[in-house]
């Protein structure tokens, strides 16, 4: 908050350029101070949650033939707090792991049994989706695609595309980046 030094800085200030300039001059002056904090305040914020951006990479999957159990690596710059496992077409599963920076961990094991990825009326395409947030409860997405592989016994397998994994970060409002920035 303020103290009183500040306090009668900003009065004399005041006092100083109302009786030069007028009552409008002051309102100038004090909208323009009151904007250029805001805009200060929300650069601040973007440069806040670009430093604390986690970025995770999968870089397998521990799990069996019916169970997602991703192997995740964090290259970002910030640590990651997981806060659910889905899979197309079954029930997503909270995880609350928390992962910094440059360490790897598995995820909590998924049964994926019940997706319509092994029926063999459905297209064959499922997606897994790993939500997690930085340390400002922004939230990230990383999906991997997955398809499916003919087994000789007529059932499949699951084929986890690795190379065309995707890391969605948020689209963030200026309200919440001054938010951050301490506006």
């Amino acid at each position: 908050m303020w103290d009183w030094a500040t306090l009668q800085s900003t009065g004399q200030t005041v006092w100083d350029w109302g009786s030069k300039m007028g009552i409008g001059g002051v309102t100038v002056w004090l909208l323009q101070r009151w904007f250029s904090k805001r805009d200060k305040a929300g650069e601040r914020g973007q440069a806040r949650v670009d430093a604390a951006q986690p970025e995770l990479v999968p870089t397998g999957n521990a799990g069996g033939q019916y169970v997602v159990q991703l192997h995740i690596e964090n290259r970002g710059s910030g640590t990651a707090r997981t806060r659910s496992l889905g899979f197309t077409g079954v029930q997503k599963i909270p995880t609350l792991d928390e992962l910094p920076v440059g360490q790897a961990r598995l995820t909590a094991g998924l049964n994926v049994q019940g997706s319509a990825l092994f029926d063999p009326a459905s297209d064959g395409q499922a997606e897994i989706r790993l939500v997690y947030v930085d340390r400002y409860d922004n939230e990230y997405r990383l999906l991997i695609p997955v398809t499916r592989q003919k087994r000789a016994d007529g059932g499949f397998n699951m084929v986890m595309d690795w190379h065309h994994c995707t890391n969605i970060s948020p689209k963030l409002p200026k309200t919440r980046l001054r938010e951050i920035g301490g506006s």
